[in-house]
């Protein structure tokens, strides 16, 4: 594990999507509402039309505060105070952060991740900044809950979160094109006819950013005796969700080098069928999170 070298990503994101608690007709109103929108303008639609839904105290912030950061490589101390301020509050990350975190992870809609992994990929590097324990701490929340929610993982009992009266998968779920559960953070979306599919490119980035914090406690001996297990723990459970993606890993010799990337599985030339993408929105199950675009346009 110490021979790991990932390549960290800028920690000074911009700030996290606020979804609202919307109940089950809300979410289907705003999914109704996008569904026009494509790509990341959905996602933004979605977002928007999410944070007019009824926020928690803690979770509606009464101006929007925009983030800046200092010219230049060099992070500054009045960065560092910047994003405390932003996201370390712990009414913030409780509240919000922790908070939306859990829903993404719990109603397994895929898009969101693009939100939530940031967040932990930041939390890692300002560590790696400032090697304040508290970014480690928090870090380490996101990780527990992401691998609580992970496929072979999922079995929430009540109460469930975010206002939720039902799981958005049976325990455990198969994915429709593997014929298995993977270890991996799948998804029920219209862009794969809502079935149950773990993709590639979500269960690389949840792994890339756990496989961080197992990093930064595999190279500094004084991090050991409070976050040993938990890193040794959670390097393991990356290590089933590499092995659960080795099939697809393809290589090709390039002169003294093999170059590997993920190819894509087989079944997806005819599964879905394009008759299963043409879903209508009003047709859409409950736990059928996105918009009716068909998987062609997806792709």
């Amino acid at each position: 594990m110490s021979a790991w070298r990932l390549l960290l990503l800028l920690a000074l994101v911009a700030p996290p999507a606020l979804w609202g608690q919307c109940a089950v007709e809300q979410e289907r109103n705003c999914e109704q509402s996008c569904s026009d929108a494509t790509g990341r303008a959905f996602n933004a639609c979605i977002t928007s039309c999410r944070a007019r839904c009824s926020k928690p105290k803690a979770a509606a912030p009464a101006t929007f505060i925009p983030v800046t950061i200092s010219n230049g490589a060099t992070v500054t101390p009045a960065d560092i105070a910047a994003f405390d301020a932003q996201w370390m509050q712990p009414a913030e990350l409780a509240g919000t952060e922790l908070y939306w975190a859990q829903c993404t992870f719990f109603d397994r809609y895929s898009p969101e991740t693009w939100t939530t992994e940031p967040e932990m990929t930041a939390l890692a590097r300002m560590y790696e900044i400032t090697h304040d324990h508290k970014y480690l701490d928090a870090d380490q929340q996101f990780i527990e809950l992401a691998l609580q929610y992970r496929d072979d993982n999922y079995n929430p009992m009540p109460p469930y979160p975010c206002g939720y009266t039902s799981p958005f998968a049976p325990p455990h779920p198969v994915d429709a094109f593997r014929g298995r559960v993977m270890p991996a953070w799948g998804g029920i979306n219209p862009d794969h006819a809502c079935l149950n599919f773990a993709p590639e490119v979500t269960s690389s980035l949840y792994g890339y950013t756990i496989a961080t914090f197992a990093r930064i406690v595999a190279e500094d001996p004084t991090l050991q005796p409070v976050y040993g297990k938990a890193a040794i723990s959670y390097a393991n459970a990356v290590l089933e969700t590499a092995w659960a993606f080795m099939p697809q890993v393809t290589t090709t010799k390039v002169g003294n080098v093999s170059e590997a990337h993920l190819s894509e599985l087989e079944i997806y030339k005819t599964k879905p069928t394009a008759s299963a993408c043409s879903i209508p929105t009003n047709k859409l199950p409950a736990n059928c999170l996105g918009s009716n675009v068909p998987q062609e346009e997806t792709n």
